[in-house]
């Protein structure tokens, strides 16, 4: 059964014996914080979703991302049959150097970079977007595909369900209680090494064990040897092909 984030503030206030403090706007706003350190301590794969597609505006250099991204994962973005030429990732620096320089780069190749805009004083933090060069000159549906990890934990009231699986709950609640007890007691104990504690126990390790084991089979290997098998024998005839030995 799933956990609301209510669930997760009432219980690590009944262990602790400690309030949220009022230096949180809210105790939601607590909760989010508990589970951004669950999801960033560790690459999970209950992270890890479907790939989406994302639109290309033209003359518009960047691309908005998934409300829940958190950071790119396996081939990260990739370009579909509807984007013209090809893409690749490079780094920030060179991306804003293009653009300054004007310069197209070779073979047609568009580049992208993650960047976060500036923080505004009023409304929500600001969230990495996708920065591309040069800007699309025409509208491309499903241009890119983007392979993510999620993050940005958000929950929208007491009752919205946190996004663990039942395997992490127990792990949810006892981050929860030692965020509470490390900004309410730090005297006694800093909140890191509580952090650092909890996650080098059995609770932590047990969840992260069975996390890597969902998917404990991903078809043959590609490439070397393994795709030599035939009916469980290896090919001889590439083994007993001649090699030149060493001169």
């Amino acid at each position: 059964m799933a956990i609301t984030a209510d669930q997760v503030i009432a219980r690590a206030v009944g262990r602790s014996g400690r309030e949220v403090p009022s230096y949180y706007s809210s105790p939601l706003r607590f909760a989010e914080e508990a589970l951004g350190w669950l999801f960033t301590t560790h690459k999970w794969k209950f992270l890890e979703r479907p790939p989406a597609d994302l639109d290309l505006v033209a003359s518009v250099e960047y691309v908005i991302l998934p409300d829940d991204f958190g950071t790119l994962h396996g081939l990260g973005v990739v370009a579909t049959n509807g984007f013209t030429g090809s893409f690749t990732m490079t780094d920030p620096s060179s991306l804003l150097q293009a653009r300054q320089a004007g310069v197209s780069p070779p073979d047609s190749i568009y580049v992208g970079a993650l960047m976060t805009p500036a923080s505004s004083l009023q409304g929500p933090p600001p969230r990495a977007r996708l920065e591309i060069y040069p800007p699309p000159g025409t509208n491309q549906t499903a241009g890119l595909k983007l392979h993510y990890r999620a993050g940005n934990p958000s929950l929208s009231d007491g009752n919205s369900h946190v996004n663990v699986p039942w395997y992490c709950e127990l792990l949810m609640h006892e981050v929860a209680l030692a965020l509470l007890l490390g900004v309410t007691e730090h005297d006694e104990a800093a909140l890191e090494s509580r952090m650092a504690a909890l996650y080098s126990g059995a609770i932590f390790d047990a969840a992260k064990q069975y996390d890597g084991s969902t998917q404990p089979i991903y078809g043959r290997m590609k490439g070397g040897a393994v795709q030599l098998l035939r009916a469980n024998r290896v090919d001889t005839t590439v083994l007993n092909s001649p090699v030149a030995g060493p001169s």
